[in-house]
């Protein structure tokens, strides 16, 4: 292992004249991203804002490439090109032109201590305070209803769609999570959203999570960011989405029947905000249920084949 896991841009980055502290924002791709929807988010925010790098992470030496190879790309008997995994710490600049950090790229497999440590120096020395992790999880929600969002954190968060997690659970980690968690050890003010995606649409490109994690950092960092094509996007999916399933008499019961669930219960949470009703018990009972089955995620499994979202150009 190299002495150093990250190899700092020169000249370094500075932040703008009277500014002490800024946002870090972290999403890696890997074992929490349902949905693709943390990919969609850092590729949206790196294609739709102003960026520079900040550092550049060896990959080679805490990603296990038998495990998650990386892609090539061959045309007419030819390699024309490799894709080797990454993760990259940038300083963005928002459309009022708001530093904030964001690292993105692939999860880690080694070296989780090191490389975190490496991470937190180059926050200190930036001066930065707050950080906000994302996230993107499974659950028996309908794809009709508005996007669910765990926030969890130092402090309660109120917002459209987000629900302040509550109660306790033991969970395989993740970097990021991972990350979190010494970020807070080290009296960093750690906050994270996680976007709920409906399981049956888990291998697909959901873009309508992705735009609840822009709306979420958008509202708890006082950040502008364009969302109209990301939106628009996710319109297109859902009404895609929609067609197939209007096709299919036993799939729109399945809906149904989901809508209904989620209904009740949401009202029964709101009925009763004092007692235990969180929505990990909910996305746990949904997603033993057999209701869905094997084809309605047969079907829908495909009905997003594309990779990459949009980039934009100064829409709001």
């Amino acid at each position: 292992m190299p002495d150093s896991l990250h190899r700092p841009q020169f000249p370094r980055p500075t932040l703008p004249d009277g500014v002490d502290s800024v946002p870090f924002v972290h999403g890696l791709t890997g074992f929490v991203d349902a949905g693709n929807t943390v990919f969609i988010t850092t590729q949206h925010l790196l294609g739709s804002l102003e960026k520079e790098l900040v550092a550049n992470f060896t990959a080679d030496a805490v990603i296990e490439y038998t495990n998650r190879r990386p892609a090539m790309l061959m045309r007419d008997g030819k390699l024309e090109a490799f894709h080797p995994h990454d993760i990259k710490l940038w300083l963005l600049y928002d459309n009022n032109g708001h530093p904030f950090f964001l690292l993105e790229g692939t999860e880690p497999d080694l070296h989780w201590g090191q490389l975190s440590r490496e991470i937190l120096g180059l926050l200190a020395s930036y001066g930065v305070k707050e950080t906000v992790g994302i996230f993107a999880a499974t659950m028996g929600v309908p794809h009709t209803r508005h996007v669910p969002c765990l926030h969890h954190g130092s402090q309660h968060f109120e917002g459209e769609g987000i629900t302040n997690w509550e109660g306790s659970m033991r969970f395989p980690a993740s970097f990021d999570a991972y990350l979190d968690y010494i970020l807070q050890e080290e009296h960093f003010r750690m906050d994270g959203f996680t976007a709920q995606v409906p399981n049956y649409l888990a291998q697909s490109h959901y873009s309508p999570a992705a735009v609840q994690l822009l709306h979420a950092l958008q509202s708890f960092c006082q950040l502008t960011i364009p969302t109209g094509a990301i939106e628009k996007d996710a319109d297109d999916l859902l009404t895609e989405v929609n067609e197939q399933i209007d096709d299919n008499p036993e799939l729109v019961t399945v809906v149904r029947t989901m809508e209904q669930t989620y209904d009740s219960f949401k009202e029964e949470h709101e009925r009763k905000k004092t007692e235990e009703a969180d929505l990990k018990v909910f996305a746990e009972d949904l997603m033993n249920s057999e209701k869905l089955g094997a084809e309605l995620e047969k079907f829908l499994s495909q009905v997003d084949t594309r990779q990459d979202p949009p980039a934009e150009e100064g829409d709001a």
